[in-house]
């Protein structure tokens, strides 16, 4: 198409300058003005024909680079064609998709950590504070932007792994050290019957599971009660003693942004952390869940591969 517009173009400005040109000669040499609306009249006609000519033709050559396709080569290529079509299309519509997702995280935490800061700032407005009270507040900043940035580094998750065989107790135990001043502040105590289990994991992306799982219990447990942390059939088992969870909250407790009836009651629900974990879990090779426990309590489950567990003796 931008060859046949060259083409006409070229043909209009040559046909103008051929009139030029004639009409230069008919003044000059005084020739009859009919004899010159004869010539033009006359000329003009082809030149319309040629460009309607060539814009059939053109518009046929388009027709025919859409494949029609006429033997079973064309017909599989053309396929081919549409697949790879449908494919970047949607691989698009993903990416779209993702990139609307993780404005939707910056801004959960981008508020979360905001309301963080604004009640340091009414702390340190007192005049005389007690650092008790800002070791909390701290921590859940920190813990947000934590999330934040795991959030994006699960995005490109692959090779950045090490699996070891890792001490369950002595994870958890860290986990709780660093938990210490939030448990501290519910007057929590931590309990472990876990034994002497090794897991095979990935420490890192381990410990920010469990932490996801203990934050969770921490937060939702009434002060003065117990966290327990068990293990049974390849699975730990992080128990409180809250609430739970409605029955109809369990089914999408790891979806994202989801905070359910219990996330409502408070303004320190972002609704990512189950969700990050179960992202984290799924790029290890565990399985996460939550069931209820009676009379009230949930209980958290990691349950790791059989072959990932090594039970060792004292």
């Amino acid at each position: 198409m931008r060859k046949w517009c060259k083409e006409a173009a070229r043909l209009t400005i040559g046909y103008w300058l051929l009139l030029g040109l004639l009409a230069l000669l008919w003044y000059v040499y005084r020739l009859p003005g009919a004899l010159f609306r004869d010539l033009v009249w006359n000329s003009l006609w082809p030149v319309l024909g040629w460009v309607a000519w060539r814009l059939w033709h053109t518009k046929q050559r388009l027709k025919q680079t859409n494949l029609i396709p006429r033997t079973l080569v064309e017909t599989e290529l053309t396929r081919r064609l549409a697949q790879a079509k449908r494919y970047h299309r949607h691989q698009l519509l993903q990416l779209q998709a993702r990139q609307r997702q993780e404005l939707d995280y910056v801004d959960r935490f981008a508020h979360e950590i905001k309301n963080a800061l604004m009640a340091l700032e009414g702390l340190t407005a007192q005049p005389t504070v007690a650092s008790a009270p800002l070791k909390p507040v701290l921590y859940q900043a920190n813990r947000n932007l934590d999330l934040l940035l795991n959030a994006e580094r699960l995005q490109f998750l692959t090779n950045d792994l090490a699996f070891e065989w890792l001490d369950l107790t002595a994870l958890c135990q860290t986990v709780v050290q660093d938990l210490a001043p939030l448990m501290i502040a519910q007057q929590l105590r931590p309990q472990f019957a876990i034994g002497n289990v090794k897991v095979l994991s990935d420490r890192k992306w381990l410990t920010f599971i469990v932490t996801q799982l203990v934050t969770n219990a921490v937060k939702y447990s009434p002060p003065g009660r117990v966290v327990t942390f068990a293990w049974q059939a390849s699975t730990l088992q992080i128990i409180d003693q809250g609430p739970g969870v409605a029955p109809s909250d369990l089914p999408r407790v790891f979806e994202a942004g989801f905070t359910g009836q219990n996330g409502h009651q408070t303004t320190q629900a972002t609704g990512m952390g189950l969700y990050l974990a179960q992202q984290a879990a799924t790029k290890i090779n565990l399985t996460l869940a939550l069931v209820n426990r009676q009379p009230h309590g949930i209980r958290a489950e990691v349950h790791f591969p059989a072959a990932h567990v090594k039970l060792t003796k004292l």
